[in-house]
């Protein structure tokens, strides 16, 4: 990460914490069988109904047929008893299959079906819908039932919730004409419904067409509860802002946004907890970085080996976080700094680590970790878990390793985690495009990227791809798609004036502009797709700094830490260079091969040196941006805090955006639970693929908690870095 202003080749720089510090810019199913027992026929001879078995408790009642007064064969018969929350009271019919008979206080069929399977037409049914904006919660389905002499002898209830596709509880008859209650249990599905229901109570294998089956207290049990999301702040609710979005100060579960406030296990001075963090697509995993993290391999509590790094591993079940791994480098040594980029499959069970300024001299694949005679060409690590166990898989070198490449600066891994980039931005051969002659130092620092593929536990390097002009501090970003075929790499010093896509790319008179590259793999075969620089492109913009690709690769945002325009929101004036390092963030997205800027988009609260875009992440289908912006000054805390209050200097914010068809729009503004002046809030953030939480790492908050929900009020330990997950 190389320091803003004027452009110059990036320095050999002695790995010490202070460059970051300052930003440096480096169906269940429920199964009963009734009781033995003979009904006759017809009415004439009915025996009385027995209801021995007690009913449910009216508050436990969504709805009610009693049938009081009925005589059995009534077309429809509305339901004694409705949830004043249901739209309109239920009603019972019958399937055309059957034929009304008479029965006293019931509802009665014949011509039900002798065979032993379900006629898709022999039915008694009635639907339940609740209002709008509110749900139901619905647990039972309680019957009487009856059959004659010769009804049937099997009884399933089925619902419209799967298209009727399957039994949710099936019931023998026994061969009498006794009055059984039956109960059918519902499963979880039937929880939290806002949608209509239709339940449908077959009978077969009656022993004569003419045979009757009745059914009578027919009940369902449950409950109608307000919905979050109806702007109604309901019992149980901390808030309810009228809709079900994540993220936005008011949960899904209308609770307040809250973040999960987590630290190391080992809190220390100075380790940078946070500076990378990376989320699995399905939310379960949970990867971070802290980069000057200093114990000896294994033991997290001897300080002997500054800022070797590590990685700590967090697993989710529920609502709760617990660590579940603490990685460290197989040759830890002093400023090797693993952790400095992470990456994690979609299912969190493979993590790679970038350990750019890692000294080892090897090449390829699990070379010798310890030949240190190459300072700074920099490894990256393939750790797999398994159960909940961590084994390093891989040891990721260069095939042309070298000194200064800080070859692992990035990493990204696709969803399956059988292909893996690795960014060199410090590269030096005077290669262009792809798989080009590596060997040589004629371009210094113009930059590489590495593409190693999987098969079964074995990686092989596919790709080294460059620019296809020469273009330096190419690699300081990358990201790829879920499949692995998508490649985005950033080149945050790139030269050129030119703007937009695939521009010319040899007019260098916008020195440290920065521009962004997509190529495409076909098999095994990658090449160059597009070249992108941005609609106002601008000498010192830092166009690249970061970068995000949606998981089928269409959507690209690009992060241009100090681009100089005073615009807020979405598709404003970029022509007001009046906000030096501002910030912004650009989104593209394709359509075939073709490329095109869909937002130009900044902060709220556009302000001088925010540094608006210095990390982004999109959700899987893209349609959901996170945005750090590290060096924003609010003293603000939690969601949807005061924007103007400049009261904590690099203190640090996170902007959400939603996109609704082409149209983007800033959804939250999001600041610590502990907002503190120089945290720098916002460094990293992580979405999954869902974007139903946000990660946030601030890497010099300083309180000396550890592991989950500390004090976060103890700022003992300068610079020992936090991350903070909102739910």
């Amino acid at each position: 990460m190389t320091t803003l202003g004027s452009h110059s080749l990036p320095q050999r720089r002695s790995p010490t914490p202070a460059r970051r510090l300052a930003l440096s810019y480096a169906p269940l199913l429920a199964m009963a069988v009734g009781a033995c027992g003979n009904d006759p026929e017809s009415a004439a001879g009915d025996a009385p109904e027995t209801t021995s078995v007690t009913r449910a408790l009216a508050s436990e009642l969504v709805a009610q047929f009693s049938f009081t007064g009925a005589t059995g064969n009534e077309v429809t018969l509305a339901a004694s008893f409705a949830d004043p929350a249901l739209a309109a009271p239920p009603v019972m019919s019958r399937g055309t299959g059957l034929t009304p008979s008479i029965a006293i206080d019931a509802f009665s069929a014949s011509a039900w079906t002798t065979a032993s399977t379900r006629d898709p037409d022999d039915f008694y049914s009635f639907t339940a819908a609740p209002t709008a904006g509110h749900a139901m919660n619905l647990r039972a389905l309680q019957l009487d039932e009856r059959r004659s002499s010769t009804g049937i002898r099997r009884w399933s209830v089925r619902s419209s919730l799967d298209g009727f596709a399957t039994d949710l509880a099936v019931f023998n008859v026994p061969d009498n004409t006794s009055t059984r209650t039956e109960t059918a249990q519902l499963p979880a599905q039937f929880h939290g419904v806002t949608t209509p229901v239709e339940f449908r109570i077959f009978g077969f294998k009656a022993e004569a067409a003419g045979g009757t089956w009745r059914i009578d207290n027919v009940e369902l049990i449950g409950g109608v509860e307000p919905t979050c999301g109806n702007g109604v702040v309901d019992p149980g609710e901390q808030c309810d802002d009228g809709n079900a979005t994540n993220l936005d100060g008011c949960n899904s579960r209308c609770q307040l946004d809250v973040p999960l406030y987590i630290k190391a296990s080992n809190t220390d001075e100075q380790d940078q907890f946070g500076y990378s963090i990376a989320l699995s697509a399905d939310g379960s995993t949970l990867a971070v970085g802290a980069v000057c993290e200093s114990s000896g391999t294994g033991d997290q509590a001897n300080n002997a080996v500054m800022c070797a790094g590590a990685v700590y591993v967090f697993k989710r079940v529920g609502d709760t976080w617990v660590q579940q791994a603490y990685l460290k480098a197989s040759s830890t040594d002093e400023f090797d700094e693993f952790g400095y980029s992470v990456s994690l499959s979609a299912d969190g069970s493979i993590l790679v680590v970038g350990a750019p300024f890692e000294d080892s001299a090897a090449t390829g694949i699990d070379g010798d970790p310890f030949d240190n005679s190459a300072q700074h060409a920099g490894a990256a690590y393939v750790f797999a878990r398994s159960g909940a166990t961590w084994t390093r898989q891989a040891y990721l070198k260069a095939s042309n390793t070298d000194v200064m490449d800080e070859f692992g600066y990035d990493v990204a891994i696709s969803s399956d985690g059988s292909t893996v980039a690795v960014g060199a931005p410090l590269e030096d051969s005077a290669a262009t495009g792809i798989n080009g002659d590596p060997s040589g130092d004629a371009a210094t620092a113009y930059g590489a990227v590495y593409v190693f593929a999987r098969t079964g536990p074995t990686w092989t390097q596919q790709a080294h791809v460059k620019a296809s002009h020469f273009s330096p501090l190419f690699g300081n970003s990358v990201a790829l798609s879920a499949d692995g075929s998508t490649l985005a790499v950033g080149d945050n010093l790139d030269d050129s004036a030119a703007t937009g896509i695939n521009g010319d790319p040899s007019n260098f008179s916008a020195l440290a502009s920065g521009a962004a590259y997509v190529f495409t793999r076909s098999g095994v075969t990658w090449s160059e797709q597009a070249y992108i620089k941005a609609s106002n492109t601008g000498a010192n913009d830092r166009f690249g700094w970061s970068i995000a690709v949606s998981a089928d690769g269409s959507t690209l945002a690009v992060g241009a830490v100090a681009e100089a325009s005073a615009a807020t929101g979405i598709d404003g004036d970029q022509a007001d260079d009046s906000a030096a390092r501002a910030g912004a963030v650009y989104v593209f997205t394709r359509s075939g091969l073709t490329w095109s800027q869909q937002a130009y988009v900044k902060a709220s609260n556009t302000g001088a040196n925010d540094s608006f875009g210095a990390a982004l992440a999109l959700s899987a289908d893209g349609s959901t941006l996170a945005v750090g912006s590290p060096f924003e000054t609010s003293a603000a805390t939690g969601v949807g805090g005061d924007q103007t209050r400049n009261a904590a200097p690099e203190a640090g914010a996170v902007y959400l955006f939603a996109r609704s068809g082409a149209a983007w729009h800033q959804q939250a503004y999001v600041k610590a639970s502990n907002t503190g002046a120089n945290d720098l809030f916002g460094l990293s953030v992580a979405l999954p693929g869902d974007a139903a939480m946000l990660a946030v790492g601030a890497q010099t908050e300083a309180s000396a908690a550890r592991g989950i929900g500390g004090d976060q009020s103890d700022n003992s330990r300068f610079a020992a870095g936090a991350v903070y997950v909102y739910r």
